[in-house]
């Protein structure tokens, strides 16, 4: 049956994602041009589509890519994480040191299970932070076993959220589709009747849910009975069927266990922007002029356009290899004087631009600065310090 409540947060939804489609029409610019790998944020790819059709310079690809293996290679090596307490004091104390330290080892094991998919989430991540400023990560038990935590990343174009008075994120919907055999099977007899006939007749069928995470008081402020119910929960969980307006699904949460990351945010904007692709974008699309004004330039030059007398000879000129043309000449004729090929410019040019341009984008993706210079006239003392 329907429920108001669930009515209500996807209208809510609806909107949010109405007013960010433009932020998504940003980031399907950028991708395009920087990570064709991501570019559905307003379209869909099918199976067997040629990601790179647009890319004629891999450049920008190639400059996103390396900025985005950064952080991975470079802060997530080693102990590259330690509990703290935030007093330094306190941190000394043997018994509290030794607790921490325990701690420490306890929850590196649990991050880095192999089944916690935390590598593989973070390193995706990542590559959407330096590409739009914006990942969306969660952090879950495991909904199977239950017994090990499970990082995931989503589609930044699948979610929306809202900040609370202190410009953090507390609310976020995500668009889901689950086919009717899963829902079935996750949520029994609170699936509608009809999506139950279908897990029958077609269990590959899928259907729009909407899961969000939001604070409880924002649903059941007025309502004594859940307040006590959700007393030590500050966030609720909720799983809504959109077609049918009826939550199959509502549980507490102690923390948010949505991760929003934000690389640069403009006042008034809940989304982030990442500032090395937009300062890059220019850059990225005239590259992509360039690279096809050269080619074009290159074909030219190899196998450049003729201009010949027209009744030269009866037919096409015959320029493949091999190839044989009858003309007919004047005694006193030469060929040079009735046909002669087209000079169409220098290559130079557009090569010295696309340098130009080339090192604007490394600029924008810190590749300059990521990357030591030429170290053989440098002194060890001077090679340590750059490198630190």
């Amino acid at each position: 049956m329907q429920d108001s409540r669930a009515k209500e947060l996807v209208q809510v939804g609806d909107k949010g994602f109405s007013l960010k489609s433009q932020w998504d029409q940003l980031c399907q610019d950028i991708a395009e041009n920087f990570y064709p790998l991501r570019a559905d944020f307003t379209t869909k790819f099918t199976l067997g589509e040629d990601f790179s059709e647009g890319i004629m310079d891999s450049y920008p690809v190639q400059a996103r890519e390396t900025l985005g293996n950064m952080p991975q290679a470079m802060l997530r090596q080693g102990d590259w994480f330690k509990p703290s307490t935030g007093d330094e004091d306190l941190d000394e104390r043997p018994d509290v040191a030794q607790w921490l330290e325990k701690t420490g080892k306890r929850y590196r094991r649990l991050v880095y299970d192999r089944r916690a998919n935390f590598v593989k989430a973070t390193n995706e991540a990542d590559h959407d932070w330096v590409a739009f400023g914006n990942p969306v990560l969660s952090v879950e038990v495991s909904p199977l076993t239950r017994d090990h935590l499970l990082f995931r990343t989503w589609h930044p174009s699948d979610c929306m959220w809202m900040e609370n008075a202190i410009g953090r994120v507390d609310h976020l919907q995500r668009k889901m589709k689950v086919s009717a055999r899963n829902m079935v099977r996750r949520w029994r007899d609170k699936v509608h009747a009809d999506i139950v006939r279908c897990a029958s007749s077609e269990p590959g069928k899928e259907f729009k849910v909407r899961h969000i995470v939001m604070p409880t008081d924002e649903i059941y402020g007025d309502d004594k009975k859940m307040r006590r119910k959700y007393a030590r929960m500050p966030f609720l969980s909720l799983y809504i069927d959109c077609e049918n307006e009826a939550i199959l699904g509502e549980a507490g949460l102690p923390v948010f266990n949505y991760t929003v990351p934000r690389w640069r945010t403009v006042t008034g904007y809940p989304y982030g922007f990442s500032p090395a692709a937009i300062n890059a974008l220019p850059d990225g699309r005239m590259l992509q002029s360039l690279a096809r004004i050269i080619l074009e330039q290159g074909e030219k030059a190899i196998d450049p356009p003729m201009v010949a007398k027209g009744d030269l000879t009866r037919d096409a000129w015959n320029l493949y290899a091999g190839g044989m043309t009858y003309v007919d000449l004047e005694d006193d004729q030469k060929l040079g004087d009735l046909m002669q090929a087209i000079e169409t410019g220098n290559l130079n040019v557009g090569q010295e631009m696309k340098g130009d341009v080339r090192q604007l984008i490394a600029e924008a993706f810190l590749l300059n600065k990521l990357f030591l210079p030429n170290v053989r006239e440098m002194t060890a003392y001077e090679t340590q310090q750059r490198m630190d």
